[in-house]
């Protein structure tokens, strides 16, 4: 039988183990058949599964106006790293931390609404972080209210409160940078952070940069579902030697690995450019690649 290769592009989310609310806007939560609790939907070609209720106590979103930092005054010097990033193994009210599979992501997508609050703003951050070190890369995206009719970058989800009222969930895609996001290509898995903004901080008395925090007002926004898009082709370049060095008179080489994680032929073209440190000195090389449905190849290159 043939491979389902569309099914390698997404990485839908469980969040039955992390949800814990249910009123969604104004005292008022979903009514009961108002998302497919438990299974899975397509919004525009992305699949999203929703937390079902039956094994969450009736929760079924995430609150981002929950996350928040926590601050602590104390005399001497405290790393803060540790507990500033320990993951989501370790079990805080106070964030909303994911811990996710591997791999080049390249968008995140939700399903979300800004609840609406005066005194909350209508953006979320998805923070990747390294485990008890940190390095963070943050990506934010602004949700539209769930009062709203239209919206340039987001596709309506029709939904009806318990009170009879109707609104819209929004399908939102973060745009995600799979070549910031590859310096954890070491580990197994992500560490993802939902957020509200975040600022750059920096250390005491030491006036170095510190790191990526949330910062300012609350959130208000509020999540239904997480689905983690990888690209149609998959790209890595690995040396022939460690460290990308070479002494002469070896010539430089590179293994090139592409991936087709679609379900059609995919015909590319594999260009390597190099330029000297002076920039006088320039090669360019080109090879044309017929990738089948869900194969990989291995193209080795090298330099002149």
């Amino acid at each position: 039988e043939p491979v389902d290769c569309r099914a390698n592009e997404f990485e839908t989310i469980p969040l039955d183990g992390y949800v814990r609310d249910r009123i969604f806007a104004d005292g008022t939560a979903l009514r009961e058949n108002a998302l497919p609790f438990g299974r899975r939907l397509d919004i525009g070609g992305i699949p999203f599964r929703f937390a079902d209720r039956r094994n969450t106590g009736g929760a079924d979103h995430l609150d981002v106006g929950r996350s928040l930092v926590r601050q602590g005054l104390m005399e001497g010097y405290h790393s803060t790293r540790g507990p500033l990033f320990a993951g989501a193994f370790m079990v805080d009210p106070a964030r909303l931390q994911l811990r996710v599979p591997n791999g080049r992501y390249e968008a995140l997508h939700l399903v979300a609404a800004y609840d609406g609050d005066p005194d909350r703003i209508p953006r979320v951050t998805a923070m990747f972080y390294r485990p008890g070190a940190g390095f963070p890369h943050a990506f934010e995206a602004e949700v539209p209210a769930w009062t709203a009719t239209s919206s340039p970058s987001a596709t309506p989800l029709p939904v009806v409160l318990e009170d009879g009222r109707t609104g819209r969930l929004w399908k939102v895609t973060i745009p995600l940078d799979p070549a910031r996001l590859a310096s954890f290509s070491d580990l197994s898995w992500l560490e993802l952070e939902l957020t509200k903004e975040v600022r750059l901080f920096r250390s005491y008395p030491d006036p170095i940069t510190y790191t990526w925090a949330g910062a300012g007002q609350s959130s208000g926004v509020r999540i239904f579902a997480v689905t983690l898009q990888k690209p149609p082709v998959e790209f890595s370049v690995e040396p022939e030697v460690f460290g990308h060095v070479w002494t002469a008179p070896d010539k430089p080489g590179y293994r090139f690995v592409l991936s087709n994680r679609t379900d059609r032929v995919r015909e590319l073209t594999l260009r390597v450019e190099t330029m000297s440190w002076d920039g006088e000195e320039k090669t360019r090389q080109e090879r044309s690649v017929s990738l089948n449905a869900g194969a990989a190849a291995e193209v080795a290159r090298v330099l002149r």
